[in-house]
This record gives C-alpha cells, structure tokens and sequence, in this order.
C-alpha cells in the first residue's frame, strides 16, 4: 500500500475507535430501568463506541452539540424522542428517595476510565447548558484524567441530586423530568453520556422542605 493511501486509510480510522466510554443504562430506585439517551433504541451493541457522547464545552457552545453531547454515529444528542419511544409502555426510572440516581457506564478501552464528574439538570430537558448543577459522584469509575488499563467493563455509577432540586421539565410529553449527565476529562473526549430519570414522591417533599428550610434561615434536618 502507499504510504499517502495507508495515511488516509488511518486518519478514516482514528476517529471511528476514538470514543471509549459511555452512559449505557439508568436503573431506577422504583424497578424501572432505561437505555443512556445516547443508546439508540435499536442499538445491536449499546457498549459500542459509535454509542458513546463526546461532550465538549467548546462544541456546545459552537451548536455542534446539545449539552447532552454527539456522538459519532447519530449526531446531536437530545432526550424528547428516547423519552417518547420509552414512555408509551413505561414510567421513569426514579432516584431513590434520599435523591441517589445509579447508572451503568461502560468503559471501552483506555481512555473511557475516570474519575467521572457529574452535572443534573431540573428544568431544560437537557437542552440549555446553564440549567446543569455539578452534582457529587459517590461512587466512581477509576482512573486518572479519563485514562485507565480496563477495557471493556461496566461500571455502577452513584450520584446525589444537589440539594433541594426539583424535576421540573417537560421532554417529549413526559412531565417532572430531570437529566443526569456524566463525563471523563480524556482529552480527546471528554467522553460519557446521559440519562433522563424523575423523583419518587419522598424524594421531592425533602428537596422543597430544603428550599424552605433555606428561605426561612433555619438548618434542614433530613
């Protein structure tokens, strides 16, 4: 082969094995679970790499990605058709009522490791980059700066719901929806994804007493 066709053929490559790490699946406190809003439905293989969000502050800010992300196969990433699509025949995964949300992410190969960060959002559906809060990691994928030896593994992820937030969203016809975004600091990522979810009835009479408690100046008590 010529060096100039083998180049080529390389450069056609790089950018189809470059995404390593993905939001496969959400797993509701209530039983429900859900495909990551980047897993297409009809997806052969949802730990591909061709399934994974690369989320990038510059290409949100640029529109060439939603918050939520592109990916390589599909485009922009966005919550309202995965939404329509699941909840004809289901309700959706809730956090569980002390607002812990758990998802399964999938590391590819090398640079699909952690340490994750963790954004959630109560009011867009994902759509405006301003509406995510940072949110705790509990529990974490490990690595370091989003490089890591497992290929191949599933991870459960935790994250805490920041304090005294609501799902508050409408996505696709489906109301009280919030979205949890997580993401790795690869540098040719980040790489991760996202998942839609709402709040069980606990979950949110403790989030309003917080905001209470705060307005009034008095310390919350779980």
């Amino acid at each position: 082969m010529h060096p100039s066709s083998f180049l080529a053929l390389t450069a056609t490559i790089i950018p189809l094995v470059s995404a390593h790490g993905t939001l496969t699946q959400i797993r509701g406190a209530n039983g429900v679970n859900m495909n990551g809003l980047s897993i297409s439905s009809n997806a052969r293989n949802r730990n591909s790499a061709a399934n994974t969000a690369i989320i990038r502050d510059s290409d949100i800010r640029s529109g060439r990605a939603s918050p939520l992300g592109r990916t390589s196969r599909g485009g922009t990433v966005t919550a309202a058709s995965a939404l329509q699509s699941f909840s004809r025949t289901n309700s959706l995964p809730t956090a569980s009522d002390d607002g812990i949300i758990t998802v399964i992410y999938h590391q590819i190969n090398g640079d699909g490791a952690g340490p994750l960060d963790a954004a959630v959002d109560g009011i867009s559906g994902g759509t405006q980059a301003n509406a995510f809060r940072n949110a705790q990691v509990i529990q974490n994928v490990p690595g370091t700066r989003g490089n890591g030896g497992k290929s191949n593994t599933d991870f459960t992820v935790t994250v805490k719901m920041p304090a005294g937030m609501t799902c508050d969203a409408t996505v696709g016809g489906v109301e009280n929806v919030c979205i949890v975004r997580i993401r790795n600091a690869a540098a040719a990522g980040p790489f991760g994804g996202a998942a839609a979810f709402t709040q069980s009835a606990r979950s949110r009479k403790r989030a309003l007493e917080f905001r209470t408690a705060g307005r009034n100046g008095v310390p919350f008590i779980a």
